[in-house]
């Protein structure tokens, strides 16, 4: 993660949940330790996970995500959640706050603390570099 943040961007977003509701998506998400990483992006099936998967795992019944069909599976791509915060931003029932941005340079070879403003438009980068 150290690299990968270095190098890539990353976003933090926190969800709109009480303490208590909090701690159960941390419980969730520990039970899910072990499981390998599902190439396939399947999911359907619990025995393989991605990272929003594990995200839509733990938030079940607390956030409610838009799934993408992708190549005939129902998926959450780490852009669908930016795009489903820049569509709710700013409404008193939002589900996520922003906490913050790093934005890659990959012609610097590192990131940068970057505004919230930078996330909302960086859902409009092309393809390649919003999912990667």
């Amino acid at each position: 993660l150290e690299q990968a943040i270095r190098r890539d961007y990353a976003a933090v977003l926190r969800p709109r949940q009480s303490k208590e509701k909090r701690a159960l998506a941390i419980v969730r998400a520990f039970e899910q330790i072990g499981k390998p990483y599902d190439f396939n992006f399947d999911f359907s099936t619990p025995d393989k996970l991605i990272c929003t998967e594990l995200l839509c795992l733990a938030y079940k019944g607390m956030l409610t995500f838009e799934l993408t069909r992708v190549l005939g599976r129902d998926m959450l791509p780490a852009v669908g959640i930016a795009k489903q915060y820049v569509k709710e931003r700013g409404r008193a029932d939002r589900q996520l706050d922003f906490v913050l941005f790093l934005d890659a340079d990959p012609a610097e070879g590192h990131a940068h603390w970057a505004s919230e403003e930078a996330f909302c438009e960086s859902i409009k980068r092309p393809r390649a570099l919003a999912e990667r």
